[in-house]
């Protein structure tokens, strides 16, 4: 009988799909492999002396696979913890870093409040100063015009006195006029009389 032909390629395909590692799988293909190239045909014996050690390879495999994948859980779970513990960590110093803020806000506050009320009293100050300065300056104002608006009235009674003196000289003036307007005609009047009834008497 000729030699068996050994497939490598789906041999190793079968261990990687067992749970193998490709390098593992491509070590224990080329071991049968060889041993398939040395010996011309294997017997039941052999062939069963071979199941059992790769079924013991296997088994091996699969228990270091088990044993990383047991070290990457506890891995895992201890980077979730350190996770979570830094998490928690951040949410604390989160939590400080607030309060500290809230604690300069409620200063700032409670010193612009201070200083809000200051501004204020001596804005009220400064008013009360100005209006007080203001009613000195109109009570003076008021006393200046007074004192003017009486000069003004003295000035308007002279002038209403010496109107008054006026008028009556002005009457006086009148009354002379029409008498020296009487003289005048009865002088005309007489002139006339003396030159013209000795005409009309005959004379």
């Amino acid at each position: 009988m000729g030699q068996v032909a050994f497939d490598t390629q789906e041999f190793v395909e079968t261990l990687e799909n067992a749970g193998l590692p490709k390098d593992q799988a491509k070590a224990i293909s080329l071991v049968v492999r060889k041993s398939h190239e040395v010996a011309d045909l294997a017997t039941k014996r052999d062939l069963d002396d071979v199941r059992k050690d790769l079924s013991a390879d296997i088994a091996e495999v699969k228990r270091e696979i088990a044993d990383v994948r047991k070290d990457i859980d506890a891995h895992f779970e201890k980077n979730e913890a350190q996770m979570q513990a830094r998490f928690e960590k951040t949410d604390a110093q989160i939590a400080d870093v607030r309060k500290d803020l809230s604690a300069e806000i409620a200063d700032v506050r409670k010193d612009l409040s201070a200083e809000i009320a200051d501004v204020r009293k001596d804005l009220s100050a400064e008013i009360a100063d100005v209006r007080k300065d203001l009613s000195a300056e109109i009570a003076d104002v008021r006393k200046d015009l007074s004192a003017e608006i009486a000069d003004v009235r003295k000035d308007i009674g002279q002038i209403d006195k010496r109107l008054d003196f006026s008028e009556k000289r002005f009457d006086r003036l009148e009354i002379k006029f029409d008498r020296l307007q009487w003289f005048l005609l009865a002088g005309i009047l007489s002139l006339l009389f003396k030159d013209v009834l000795p005409k009309l008497w005959g004379g």
